[in-house]
C-alpha cells in the first residue's frame, strides 16, 4: 500500500541514525576536551571548566579595573591599557597574564606608547626608553596629584584618540594620580558625573580629588 514504509526499512533508518548521532556527539567530546585544556605553557592562557583566563601561575587575569589589577611590577607604579579612547583595561589582559619585567617587553605585547603622569624622576625605566625602544613612544604629562589641569586632560585626550600611539600604557606613580587622570578623562568626554567618579574611586579616587572635579564641573 502507499505510504506505508516497510519495518526493516525504518530499522534501518534507525540505526543510520542512532550511529550518526553518536559520532556527532564523539567529536563533539573531543572538541569540548580540546577547548578545555588550553595551553599551559610558561605566559600562555589555559582555561579552567568554567573557560576563565588564568595565567601560568593559576591565578584569573584581571577582567576589570580595581586597585589590585592596575598595580605595576618592579618599580612601575600603577597603570592601565588603553585600547580604544575611554575603555581602560588591566594590563595583564594585554600581556595575556604575564607581569612584564622590563619597559622594553611592553612592544612584544603589541604596547606602541607609553604615558608617564609622574614627574619623570620616579619612573627610572621610563627615563631612557627612547634610547632603548626605537617603536616605543613615550610622552610626560606631569599630573599634579590633586587633579591634572585642562589642558593636560585635553592633551591626554589627544594622545588617546591618536590610533597611531595605540594601545598605550597610562602609568603614574600613585593610584590616586591614575584614578583623578581618568576621571577627569571620562569627564572631558562627556560622563555622567556619577560615573566619573564612581570609575575614579574603583582605582583610588581620594574625597579632596573627587571635591576639585566637582568643583570644576560647576565653575
Amino acid at each position: 500500500m502507499k505510504g506505508i514504509i516497510p519495518q526493516a526499512q525504518i530499522t534501518r533508518g534507525y540505526r543510520a541514525g542512532k550511529a550518526l548521532k553518536l559520532v556527532f556527539v564523539s567529536i563533539l567530546a573531543v572538541s569540548l576536551d580540546a577547548a578545555a585544556c588550553g595551553w599551559a605553557g610558561d605566559g600562555e592562557l589555559k582555561y579552567d571548566t568554567l573557560l576563565q583566563a588564568i595565567t601560568s601561575g593559576g591565578r584569573p587575569i584581571p577582567q576589570t579595573l580595581d586597585l589590585e589589577s592596575i598595580r605595576l611590577p618592579a618599580s612601575f607604579g600603577y597603570g592601565m591599557v588603553v585600547d580604544e579612547p575611554g575603555q581602560g583595561i588591566p594590563y595583564l589582559q594585554s600581556t595575556f597574564g604575564r607581569p612584564i619585567s622590563q619597559i622594553e617587553d611592553l612592544r612584544a605585547f603589541g604596547i606602541r606608547t607609553v604615558i608617564d603622569l609622574g614627574s619623570g624622576d620616579s619612573f627610572s625605566e621610563l627615563k631612557s626608553i627612547d634610547g632603548r625602544s626605537r617603536s616605543l613612544r613615550k610622552f610626560n604629562i606631569p599630573v599634579d596629584p590633586m587633579a591634572p589641569s585642562v589642558t593636560q586632560i585635553e592633551n591626554f585626550h589627544d594622545l588617546l584618540l591618536d590610533a597611531d600611539n595605540r594601545p598605550l600604557l597610562v602609568v603614574a606613580p600613585s593610584a590616586e594620580i591614575l584614578a583623578v587622570t581618568w576621571a577627569a578623562y571620562r569627564l572631558h568626554l562627556g560622563a555622567p558625573l556619577a560615573y566619573a567618579i564612581y570609575e575614579g574611586k574603583s582605582i583610588g579616587l581620594q574625597s579632596e580629588q573627587e571635591s576639585v572635579l566637582r568643583d570644576r564641573l560647576q565653575n
